[in-house]
């Protein structure tokens, strides 16, 4: 497979497609020397796009069949709940990150209590005025 820039591309698009349609080898088209797009005739694409829809459709039949037989010899499996079904076939998605608590800062010079989760909040007014008198 060749390799071209995106500005060899620009510059001479026609004869790259016909070099491409001509030997039916994809050119990889690189950006900042980073892949970015393949030029492939486009009767070699529909060709694959074809291969792929038929092998997907035969993989496809070739499971229904499989199920079905193992169904005829009683070997099915039957869920009670969506939620059983989708943790057996491992789809099940990852819980969401909880979102750290929110906190506020505090100057040095304010009075400061902890909660019971650990994070500072500033005292009451009666509590500061405890602390001054002390």
């Amino acid at each position: 497979m060749r390799t071209v820039s995106i500005t060899e591309i620009r510059q001479d698009a026609t004869r790259l497609i016909d070099e491409a349609e001509r030997t039916h080898e994809p050119l990889l088209v690189v950006q900042r020397s980073r892949p970015a797009a393949y030029v492939v005739p486009a009767s070699d694409y529909e060709a694959a796009e074809r291969e792929l829809r038929e092998l997907r459709h035969r993989v496809f039949w070739q499971d229904v069949d499989e199920a079905s037989a193992e169904h005829k010899r009683g070997e099915g499996v039957v869920y009670d709940d969506v939620e059983a079904l989708i943790r057996d076939m491992g789809l099940e998605e990852e819980p969401a990150p909880k979102s750290p608590a929110r906190r506020r800062r505090v100057s040095p010079a304010q009075p400061v209590t902890t909660a019971s989760n650990g994070t500072a909040k500033p005292a009451g007014r009666a509590r500061a005025r405890e602390r001054a008198a002390v």
